[in-house]
């Protein structure tokens, strides 16, 4: 029996919604499936790397989430008289700074230089925390601690 049109809406709206879930379980099906039947010593070892590099980046996404809870709440700024930016990178946290402070490229080099801007990865995100007249940069693990703390400290 042929669909009706508001059968093929309904479908149509249903295969789109879930869209991306089919997409998981299909590339899901597909690792398990080369696991199982094709991966040798070597694939496996670039398995067991490629896991571990991803929990750190759940790992990083999960504390970014809890630092955004944390300076959405209510008077956050006035509360603990920090303010707090998240940067993906930390070269967009320096095109930033060049931007909107006009600031040179050494003048920039040598502010990084003095901030411990050597320590971070080039591709993991930042916290800058603006605390007491000082800055103060944080990798994405440990940022939630030092914000969690600055709202404890404040209360």
């Amino acid at each position: 029996m042929p669909l009706s049109e508001a059968q093929k809406k309904a479908q149509k709206k249903y295969n789109d919604s879930h869209k991306d879930h089919r997409r998981y379980l299909s590339y899901r099906n597909t690792m398990r499936t080369f696991l199982r039947n094709y991966a040798t010593d070597a694939d496996l070892e670039e398995v067991k790397e490629l896991l571990t590099e991803r929990h750190q980046i759940n790992r990083i996404m999960d504390n970014l989430d809890a630092v955004r809870a944390l300076i959405s709440e209510p008077n956050f700024t006035v509360k603990t008289k920090a303010t707090v930016s998240i940067w993906r990178r930390p070269a967009d946290m320096m095109k930033n700074k060049q931007e909107n402070e006009h600031l040179t490229n050494a003048q920039i080099q040598q502010w990084f230089d003095t901030h411990n801007g050597a320590t971070f990865n080039p591709e993991t995100p930042i916290v800058e925390i603006h605390f007491n007249h000082h800055v103060h940069l944080y990798d994405a693990l440990h940022a939630y601690d030092i914000v969690e703390w600055l709202v404890n400290s404040a209360k």
